[in-house]
C-alpha cells in the first residue's frame, strides 16, 4: 500500500513498536496476490497443511491502493482478501482447506477457521471470549475458537483451569500465549484436570465431525447460542454466559 504522495506506506507492526517496520502486501494488485501466494508453495511442499492469517485489520486511513481504494474502504474486505489466498493455496493442494485466521468480515464462513485474537488472562476476558463465539456464529461463523488461558500475561491456574474446561470443548484447541501454556506449567490438578477434558474432547471427536458436517450444510454454528434455538423464551437474548454445544450437549 501507498501514501497519498506515493510513497510505500511502512507502518509499525502492533501499537507497542514491539516489532519493526514493515510494508502492507496490497491484494487489490494482481501481482502482489500472485507474490504472496507464491510464497506458500515452498511451505506446502515439505507438508504445511494450515496456515495462521495472523492480523490484517490493521490498515492505516490514508493508505492509498492499487484499485484506488482508501484505507477505511478496504479495511474490511482486506481480511477478506488475506485470508482467502492461504485458504485457496491449501485447498489447491490439498483438496480442502484450513487456516487460522483472526480479522474478519462478511462471508469469511467460507475460509474456516477463525479465533478470537488476544484476550487479556483476566475472567472478565474469559467472560468476554465466550460472548465473542456467541456473537460470532450468530454472524455466520460456524467454526471458531480461541487461546486457552488467554493471550497477554500469565493465567492464574485457576482461570487456566476453567478456560481449558472451555477450550477443549470448542472447535479447535490452541494452546497459546506471551508465556507458557502447557499444563505441567499449573501445577498438578491443572494437568489432571486437563488431561480429563483432552481425553473426552477425543471421545466426542465422532460428534464434533458430525456437528461440524452440519455446520457446513446448514450454517448452524458449532457454538450455539442458547437464543438460537429459543427464539421465543424470555430471558434467553441476556443468556451470554452458556450455549449449547452442537444439538445435543
Amino acid at each position: 500500500m501507498r501514501q497519498p504522495d506515493g510513497d510505500i506506506y511502512t507502518p509499525r507492526l502492533w501499537a507497542e513498536g514491539r516489532m519493526g517496520y514493515c510494508g502492507i502486501v496490497d491484494f487489490t494488485n494482481p501481482d502482489a496476490v500472485a507474490w504472496w501466494r507464491g510464497k506458500h508453495g515452498p511451505l506446502l511442499d515439505i507438508g504445511v497443511d494450515a496456515f495462521k492469517t495472523d492480523f490484517g485489520e490493521e490498515i492505516p486511513a490514508d493508505a492509498v491502493l492499487y484499485n484506488g481504494k482508501t484505507g477505511p474502504e478496504i479495511r474490511n474486505v482486506y481480511a477478506k482478501l488475506f485470508q482467502r489466498i492461504a485458504f485457496d493455496a491449501v485447498r489447491e493442494r490439498y483438496g480442502r482447506g484450513l487456516i487460522w485466521g483472526r480479522a474478519g468480515f462478511a462471508g469469511m464462513r467460507r475460509c474456516p477457521a477463525h479465533w478470537s485474537g488476544d484476550p487479556k488472562c483476566t475472567y472478565e476476558d474469559l467472560a468476554a471470549t465466550i460472548r465473542a463465539g456467541l456473537a460470532a456464529g450468530l454472524s455466520g461463523i460456524p467454526m471458531w475458537s480461541h487461546d486457552i488461558g488467554g493471550f497477554w500475561g500469565t493465567p492464574a491456574p485457576d482461570l487456566y483451569i476453567r478456560w481449558a474446561q472451555f477450550g477443549l470443548l470448542s472447535t479447535l484447541s490452541r494452546c497459546h500465549g506471551l508465556t507458557h501454556r502447557d499444563p505441567w506449567e499449573f501445577g498438578d490438578e491443572a494437568v489432571e484436570i486437563f488431561r480429563w477434558f483432552a481425553r473426552l474432547r477425543y471421545r466426542l471427536i465422532p460428534y464434533f465431525y458430525s456437528t461440524a458436517l452440519d455446520a457446513a450444510e446448514t450454517g448452524l454454528p458449532v457454538m450455539r447460542a442458547m437464543v438460537l434455538d429459543h427464539p421465543d423464551e424470555p430471558g434467553m437474548t441476556l443468556a451470554d454466559g452458556q450455549y449449547y454445544l452442537g444439538d445435543s450437549l
